[in-house]
């Protein structure tokens, strides 16, 4: 097969038509995934400033890669940019710089939806996917839409207001909601489309208006008008530990001056509390224990009652514990755990599963860290803990534990442990994640 040769100079078209309102000593986070295992781990993974003289050169290998590597790959840097070269996780965000939608049904449909709403794009591009109408039986090629932004993010709140326009605009338009957090890598144009390498594809920019621009703040309005939903105020989350579960933790986890440490704390804490005084009371007196960074405690609880933290919670505080005293134990579980019934087991499943493992009820599925991104339990590794807790626990029973290490106690532990607060999410909690670590098709 001929070498495909990616279009560098639409690759820069592209960067500079979104990126021109952004700081040029930011990192671009060049990322290469295959295409044909969601799982697998990355092609590449590189950063650059914007500035480097060596970008054209990088795009251009990583390109010759993606598209002609030995497994199918897909180019797709994130549509922001970082702070430094070392993680393209949110926290790590230093700008963002444009609102994404990703239409991968009735891509048509959907854009012309779009641009009644807001405008004219800046850039409309053809991913290389296509969708297939059931009405016509006609191929339309699936669209990435980019509405560059007047002015970029820089705070938490910020991004979290762009996040949450990218979901707004992915729902009103029948696009992906999966591609709402800011961190979700899109497929670049000028690189190819090879998933069916006997039919490749460019991705190419089908329409370009360099000069429009939208206001983040008009637009975040004109979406929650169009899409109204209801919005959880302040204080009325359900807590997911008792208070002094929440106050003990806190006691032992130190002090930061990091503010983006400081920031998931508090959303740890919030959510852990349900966004209650009491919540607030002890985020405020523990983000005294670093009196030269002390203030807008106040500031930044409001920001979480607006966006309400998600996938963060109590197990947060648990595992920050647990860092700084391996036995820390919450007080309200030493009164009532008896570590040889189910029960107990299924307890310290949660413990040791804490800060790698979610179940989502709605769903019916685990999800594992991987280091990289959360994927779907396919190895069972849910069973496979269980199995270890079980045994050990089989081997200390002070009598004939045999009946502890059996298939009908693995399995009702894993089951009891899918509503330990430690593990169990909603759906709602992912919605801003970054899980997915997949680009649109």
């Amino acid at each position: 097969m001929v070498d495909l040769r990616p279009d560098v100079e639409m690759m820069l078209e592209y960067l500079n038509a979104i990126f021109c309102e952004a700081s040029s000593e930011g990192y671009l986070a060049l990322r290469v995934f295959r295409d044909d295992k969601k799982d697998a781990p990355p092609i590449a993974l590189r950063s650059v400033r914007f500035d480097d003289p060596t970008l054209s050169n990088q795009l251009q290998e990583l390109g010759l890669l993606a598209a002609n590597g030995e497994h199918p790959g897909v180019f797709c840097p994130p549509a922001c940019a970082f702070k430094n070269g070392n993680g393209a996780r949110t926290e790590d965000v230093a700008e963002g710089v444009v609102l994404v939608i990703e239409l991968d049904e009735n891509p048509t449909r959907g854009r012309r939806k779009l641009e009644k709403l807001l405008g004219k794009a800046t850039l409309v591009n053809a991913s290389g996917g296509e969708w297939l109408s059931p009405v016509t039986g006609n191929h339309e090629p699936k669209l990435h839409l980019h509405y560059r932004l007047k002015a970029t993010t820089s705070t938490q709140v910020e991004h979290a207001k762009l996040s949450e326009a990218r979901k707004l605009a992915a729902t009103y338009a029948g696009g992906d909601p999966t591609a709402a957090s800011i961190v979700h890598p899109i497929r670049i144009p000028g690189s190819w489309h090879v998933k069916d390498r006997e039919h490749p594809r460019i991705c190419y920019i089908i329409e370009k208006n360099p000069d429009i621009a939208i206001d983040l703040d008009g637009a975040l309005a004109k979406l929650r008008e169009a899409c109204p939903q209801p919005r959880r105020p302040r204080g009325s989350g359900q807590p997911q530990a008792p208070i002094e579960d929440v106050e003990a933790a806190l006691a032992v986890i130190p002090g930061t001056d990091d503010r983006a440490e400081w920031i998931r704390i508090g959303m740890a804490v919030y959510a852990a509390t349900g966004g209650g005084e009491d919540g607030f009371r002890l985020f405020d007196a523990w983000s005294r224990k670093a009196p030269t960074k002390y203030g807008g405690t106040e500031k930044a609880w409001g920001s979480f009652a607006r966006s309400p933290p998600g996938r963060i919670g109590f197990g947060t505080l648990f595992y920050e514990a647990r860092r700084i005293d391996p036995e820390w134990r919450p007080p309200s579980w030493s009164a009532i755990d008896n570590p040889f019934s189910e029960d107990g087991m299924a307890r310290t499943l949660a413990e040791r599963q804490a800060a790698r493992a979610r179940f989502v009820p709605m769903w019916g599925r685990w999800l594992f860290w991987s280091g990289v991104t959360w994927r779907n339990d396919e190895k069972l590794e849910s069973y496979t803990g269980a199995r270890v807790v079980c045994r050990e626990t089989a081997r200390r029973a002070p009598k004939d534990g045999k009946s502890l290490a059996s298939a009908k106690a693995v399995a009702a532990v894993v089951t009891l442990s899918r509503a330990d607060p430690l593990l169990v999410t909603a759906p709602d909690d992912w919605a801003e994640d970054d899980w997915a670590f997949t680009a649109g098709r």
